[in-house]
């Protein structure tokens, strides 16, 4: 067959997207002097060296630089006129892992439709079954041990495959730098007062770097992608309210988030203000500009609920949760349903929501 996949399911979906790619249909669509060229390519060897490819053991002691080689073969093999060499040489590619990636990606440049088709479902195949293992790992830690910026980097991962984490937190650590910069030298940045903290992250985040709600574009996939909010500054609520609480917390900020009917919210807590200021919560609607939001504001936006329960921290687990809901979603109603069902698998990894 061509390709394994991670269920019957999507296995069957695949396959049944490049069958139509069958030994008959592409040599019915091949004409005669196409194969004149192609033989004569293999008069000169070629077709020696590719059988002796696609025979090498992935486990040959050969050096890096044949291993290497052989991989080349392979992905030129993609394009055979020969069902079996291309079938064959996509197992190659499958188990050959990592080592081969670097070459399928410039393999995505080829002129052959064939070789690019291939090339992007074996790079994904691998990347989905690496990024399976690395979030299985991470769902299986205690709530304590959650690291949300890791936890929304591999969420990311599911839109952006190639998103790095130290990048991430390297651009989140350039927003909290411009943050400081904005603040006055005393007291430190922990001690000031709450409402100056907002006020501060909503001037440098959604006034000066222009991080705004996607409103126009709301179900695109890349709206609930860490790597992509960052680069485009745009987002959902709980992406934004999440990229705020990442750079308040580089300074000290007791930020969390806030999982209200119908708007993800988040707050500095009012239970860990610096001492001399009110325990009060400050609320800011990150995708509504970073607006800061009153009693009356909240009163007006959710009439008749209780405001203290209704502030009640979001935890890292849930939230992951919930980002992952959106994703799953998003994906579905953009087309995209086999990256649907690999979002919503995520989100089963992190267990049910505590009733």
């Amino acid at each position: 067959m061509f390709a394994r996949g991670w269920n019957s399911r999507s296995r069957q979906k695949r396959c049944g997207q490049l069958g139509d790619h069958s030994p008959q249909r592409r040599d019915e669509t091949r004409t005669h002097s196409s194969r004149r060229r192609l033989a004569r390519s293999f008069r000169g060897g070629w077709l020696a060296a590719l059988s002796v490819a696609l025979a090498l053991p992935l486990q040959s002691p050969a050096p890096v630089a044949a291993q290497m080689l052989a991989v080349e073969q392979w992905i030129q093999a993609l394009d055979s006129q020969r069902y079996a060499d291309r079938e064959r040489a996509t197992r190659r590619l499958l188990e050959a892992g990592r080592e081969s990636w670097p070459a399928l990606r410039s393999a995505l440049r080829s002129p052959s439709p064939e070789v690019r088709r291939r090339a992007a479902f074996i790079l994904r195949d691998g990347q989905w079954r690496r990024l399976r293992a690395e979030f299985a790992d991470f769902a299986a830690q205690p709530d304590s041990r959650l690291d949300m910026e890791e936890g929304m980097w591999l969420v990311s991962r599911i839109v952006d495959p190639e998103s790095e984490l130290a990048d991430l937190r390297r651009q989140l650590d350039a927003l909290a730098e411009r943050v400081r910069a904005r603040l006055p030298d005393n007291p430190p940045p922990r001690r000031i007062d709450p409402k100056l903290a907002m006020r501060v992250l909503r001037e440098t985040l959604f006034e000066d770097a222009r991080f705004a709600g996607a409103l126009n574009d709301y179900v695109d996939p890349r709206n609930s992608s860490l790597a992509s909010v960052l680069k485009r500054k745009r987002g959902l609520p709980i992406l934004l309210s999440h990229v705020t609480i990442a750079v308040g917390r580089r300074l000290g900020w007791p930020l969390r988030g806030v999982a209200t009917p119908g708007r993800y919210l988040l707050k500095y807590d009012g239970a860990r203000v610096p001492t001399g200021f009110p325990a009060d919560d400050v609320v800011m609607d990150a995708f509504d500009g970073g607006k800061i939001l009153s009693s009356d504001d909240l009163q007006a936006m959710f009439p008749g609920l209780g405001l203290e329960g209704l502030l009640a921290g979001d935890s890292e687990r849930s939230t992951l949760r919930r980002m992952l809901n959106n994703l799953a979603y998003h994906l579905e109603q953009t087309g995209d349903g086999e990256t649907a069902t690999l979002a919503a698998e995520f989100q089963a990894m992190l267990g049910e929501d505590p009733m």
